[in-house]
């Protein structure tokens, strides 16, 4: 049976189920639960996200302003539909906490918090349903009700989370074998010379004793961003991976402490010795990675988009680790149907070859690129603030502007990009920078013409 068959069965299981615990629960019973619950669901929705909120880590899921509030308003129509006044859609109720499920997959919730405030909700229902009008006979059916509503929606919810975190996995999975299926060989000699050079410098600046250790981090080199970005989807799964990023940082801390020190022969011996070995555990890493062919697109041979959401899952993970700015950046030929339309398929194909060309080339070791449509570019760029995301786009606009491509006798001229750039503003769910980049395309490709929807 496939996932899909089986996501189906189990959506019947559940609607059977909730169907039959609203069949032996009377109506009366069903409406007082209602009522309460719809009378005090703000309260409810704020007792939630305070409980959950204190749990350990949980800042990192639901610290977000705006996806509180936007949680919150969520939780309330949830308890509503959930317990509705009279006898609900009992498909819609299911559906619902499918929907919900795979939200919490997407901003990777731990279902263990969504569980928690679970039993948070079940002991202030029970607490409400107190002072309900309902006789005493009837309490120990509604406390049954409340119960049992809330394990079907909790099951459903898992259910949803789970399907949606295989998709997930498979998807991060689907990354790793992209990107150790590129020419390792190739980005093993750059990185190993990007880590020699920077212990040259290293090395050079350290002979002076007003050097200052400013802006020689390794850790914020190209080849400690590509470690850190690029690295961590490449050689996660090795045990040498959080020694070579420990290493990075003892690295820095010998480099921040040579400043202070007279006698520099003994701290230096130290950093070559440090350095040494992490050029050894990159070395090592790269054996370990084996070459598998990953999924481009056939085209620009650009990642294809499928992986994106699987990437910036990836780098949202990071803020966890080690927090940072870093930018989304859609971005699409000008005219793109209009030019298709004049020039055919074969020389449209070109000329997005051309402009991925020159977005990857643009690109540092340790952002990502992705096709994001027949003439459409999605980067990740790493470590960047708006402004810097800003400012490297409009060096490719101006590039891609000057260049002149002769595709079968066609010169073509005045070529431009639309782009636009979004910076990550602690948004859980992945999806969230990519809306907001495609409704700047969106509003761009709408102001050039008018009148168009």
């Amino acid at each position: 049976m496939d996932s899909r068959a089986h996501f189906d069965l189990e959506f019947a299981d559940l609607r059977d189920e909730l169907s039959r615990l609203h069949s032996v629960t009377s109506a009366q019973v069903r409406r007082v639960v209602g009522r309460v619950t719809h009378a005090h669901a703000l309260g409810l929705s704020r007792d939630f996200y305070e409980a959950v909120q204190s749990r350990p880590r949980a800042h990192f899921y639901l610290d977000n302003a705006v996806v509180a509030e936007r949680l919150q308003a969520a939780l309330q129509n949830w308890l509503e539909t959930l317990f509705p006044k009279e006898r609900g859609d009992l498909d819609e109720i299911v559906r619902l906490q499918l929907l919900v499920g795979s939200a919490h997959a997407r901003i990777r919730v731990p279902i263990g918090l969504i569980m928690y405030g679970t039993r948070v909700l079940r002991q202030r229902l029970y607490e409400l349903l107190k002072q309900a009008p309902l006789p005493s006979s009837q309490i120990a059916q509604a406390h049954a009700y409340v119960s049992g509503s809330l394990d079907i929606a909790l099951s459903a919810m898992t259910a949803a989370h789970m399907s949606n975190l295989e998709r997930n996995t498979r998807a991060d999975e689907a990354l790793r074998l992209y990107s150790i299926g590129k020419d390792l060989q190739a980005e093993r000699e750059r990185q190993r010379a990007a880590l020699a050079e920077w212990g040259q410098n290293a090395f050079f600046h350290a002979q002076f004793d007003d050097a200052s250790p400013g802006g020689r981090s390794l850790g914020r080199s190209e080849f400690g961003l590509w470690l850190l970005h690029q690295g961590d989807v490449i050689f996660s799964q090795f045990r040498e991976y959080p020694v070579a990023l420990e290493a990075v940082g003892k690295i820095d801390e010998i480099i921040l402490a040579l400043a202070a020190q007279e006698d520099r022969r003994e701290a230096l011996q130290g950093l070559k010795t440090s350095i040494d070995l992490l050029a050894r555990l990159v070395a090592l890493l790269f054996d370990h990675a084996t070459g598998v062919e990953g999924a481009r697109d056939p085209v620009t041979q650009l990642l294809h988009r499928r992986y994106l959401r699987a990437a910036l899952s990836r780098e949202i993970g990071l803020q966890e680790k080690v927090p940072h700015p870093f930018c989304a950046i859609l971005a699409e030929i000008a005219g793109a149907a209009e030019l298709r339309a004049r020039l055919g398929e074969e020389a449209a194909d070109a000329l997005a070859q051309h402009a991925a060309t020159m977005i990857f080339n643009a690109s540092r070791s340790s952002d990502s690129v992705f096709q994001f449509g027949r003439d459409r570019f999605f980067v990740i760029r790493v470590e960047t603030t708006q402004a810097e995301a800003q400012d490297f786009v409009d060096q490719i606009s101006a590039v891609f502007a000057a260049s002149r491509l002769d595709i079968g006798g066609h010169v073509l001229r005045d070529l431009s990009l639309d782009a636009a750039v979004v910076e990550y503003d602690g948004h859980p769910d992945p999806r969230n920078l990519i809306e907001r980049a495609e409704m700047i395309i969106r509003k761009i490709r709408q102001a050039r013409t008018p009148g168009r929807p």
